[in-house]
C-alpha cells in the first residue's frame, strides 16, 4: 500500500479494509488537521462493525485538540492527550511524564476499559494545568 500526505483518503481506508478488515481505531500523533479531519470524515461516513463505534485518540501539543472535541462527533468516540513535557518541571509532581506515560495514557483510551469515555482530553503536564 502507498500513500503520501496529500493522497486521498478514502482510497487507503478502502484498501486497508480489503486487506485487513474494517479499520475500528485511529491514533493520531501531531497531524495537520486538514488530514485528520478527512480520516474523521471517512470513518465518519462508514458504520463500524455493530456494536462497536470506532475511536480515535489524538496527540498534540498544548491547544491543539481540545475545540475540536467539541466540535466532532458521529459514529466516532473521540478522545484527546495533550503532551507537554517541558512545562512538568514546574507542576507539583515536578516532572511530566515521558513516552512510557504517554504510551500507557494512549493505551488505555484505545482500549476496552476507556469505551465509555468520550470527548475527553488528557493533559500529560505533570500538574502544571
Amino acid at each position: 500500500m502507498a500513500a503520501s500526505w496529500d493522497s486521498p483518503v478514502a482510497p487507503v481506508f478502502d484498501e486497508v479494509n480489503d486487506r485487513v478488515g474494517a479499520v475500528d481505531h485511529l491514533i493520531s500523533i501531531d497531524v495537520e488537521e486538514k488530514t485528520v479531519s478527512l480520516y474523521l470524515q471517512t470513518l465518519a461516513n462508514a458504520p463500524p462493525v455493530a456494536p462497536r463505534k470506532r475511536s480515535c485518540v489524538f496527540v498534540s501539543k498544548p491547544g491543539g485538540m481540545a475545540t475540536r472535541l467539541e466540535q466532532l462527533a458521529g459514529n466516532v468516540r473521540l478522545n484527546a492527550v495533550e503532551v507537554d513535557l517541558g512545562v512538568g518541571a514546574n507542576g507539583p509532581v515536578g516532572r511530566a511524564g515521558g513516552l512510557f506515560e504517554l504510551g500507557w495514557a494512549v493505551a488505555f483510551l484505545c482500549s476496552p476499559y476507556a469505551r465509555e469515555m468520550d470527548g475527553q482530553l488528557l493533559r500529560l503536564d505533570g500538574g502544571a494545568s
